[in-house]
């Protein structure tokens, strides 16, 4: 018996040392591992006053021995829990990865102490992100797209010690983001000779953000990594020969201006299996593979329900396809179809 009191005293005097010890030195290192169990490994971050920050989790330091490192990496399996559970609300695997990477750019902001940013996002992906952070209740981010009502935008996540820069509109987005203005080209080409220009260099469709179309150019918004690769490459290609090339500051992008293609179409219903089989001009079955294949959103939420009634001023998106507005219900004609005006975006 009395072996074993004193064995237990000898345990938790070096426990106590050696924890002291870190707490002491924690200022003259950058961040320590002082376990790792399965996938929880716990750093030590800094200290602040009576307690320790543990990634970003904060624990008073009441008691020393196992009781501690059980407190931290329980707490860290609640977050992975969370996680899980959150992954486990999309049955979409793209999705789930979109969520994933999401997670470790937030881990990345808060153990670096650096800005972290998304690739540039379509509007269904950026809700996605949305609701994730909104779940997570998660506030230092930015939704960033350089033009307004973009179409693509990024999600920049900071740290706190950033946050100010942020609310204080001081961040220069231009250090993270640029423009390749091409003009004067031989011919007025539409938003999706551009982007094809770009994919055929090589560059990867979230490098991209909005294409802002004028006459004879365009302005193409980009990640800041390949600024110099388009810049140099893009003057190669024979469509854009005896065009002019340069990088533009985010501030002298052309103003976008929305255009649409009107069209009115005829169905027999609402229902969405009935409407999409109209604008995208194929069959009714063939839309009800579209709303299997889960590419068909509403309101940039994915639908996959044929009986959803459509509504006046819904934004409908499939993809591969296009993206369109129930702008107007005009009315039904004689034998009860009913029609609507549609508008696609260009």
């Amino acid at each position: 018996m009395l072996i074993f009191i004193v064995s237990f005293f000898i345990y938790h005097f070096f426990i106590i040392a050696y924890f002291g010890k870190i707490v002491n030195n924690l200022h003259n290192s950058r961040r320590r591992r002082i376990i790792q169990d399965g996938n929880a490994v716990i750093y030590i971050i800094y200290s602040k006053g009576n307690s320790i920050v543990l990634d970003n989790t904060y624990l008073t330091i009441i008691e020393f021995g196992s009781n501690i490192i059980t407190k931290v990496i329980a707490r860290k399996m609640e977050e992975n829990v969370d996680k899980v559970k959150i992954l486990e609300k999309y049955r979409n695997e793209d999705d789930r990865l979109l969520i994933s990477k999401l997670f470790d750019k937030i881990t990345l902001a808060e153990k670096q102490n650096k800005i972290q940013v998304t690739d540039f996002l379509s509007p269904v992906e950026l809700r996605i992100i949305k609701d994730v952070l909104n779940m997570i209740d998660y506030k230092n981010y930015k939704i960033y797209g350089a033009v307004d009502e973009a179409d693509r935008n990024a999600v920049i996540i900071y740290p706190d010690k950033l946050e100010k820069l942020f609310l204080d509109n001081k961040f220069d987005y231009n250090s993270v983001f640029s423009c390749i203005r091409i003009s004067n080209c031989t011919e007025n080409y539409e938003h999706k000779m551009y982007l094809g220009a770009c994919i055929k260099l090589g560059v990867k469709r979230e490098k991209i953000g909005d294409i802002v179309v004028f006459e004879n150019g365009a302005d193409i918004i980009i990640s800041k990594d390949i600024e110099k690769f388009l810049a140099t490459n893009l003057s190669e290609l024979n469509r854009f020969k005896n065009s002019q090339i340069e990088s533009i500051k985010l501030n002298q992008i052309t103003k976008k201006e929305q255009r649409f293609k009107e069209m009115k179409v005829i169905v027999s219903s609402l229902r969405l299996d009935n409407v999409v089989a109209e604008i995208v001009n194929t069959s009714r079955s063939k839309a009800l593979e579209l709303l299997k294949q889960e590419r068909v959103f509403i309101n940039y939420k994915n639908e996959y329900k044929p009986t959803k009634l459509v509504n006046e001023k819904d934004l409908i998106t499939v993809r591969g396809k296009g993206k369109f507005i129930i702008d107007e219900i005009e009315g039904s004609t004689r034998s009860g179809k009913v029609i609507i005006l549609v508008k696609k975006y260009c």
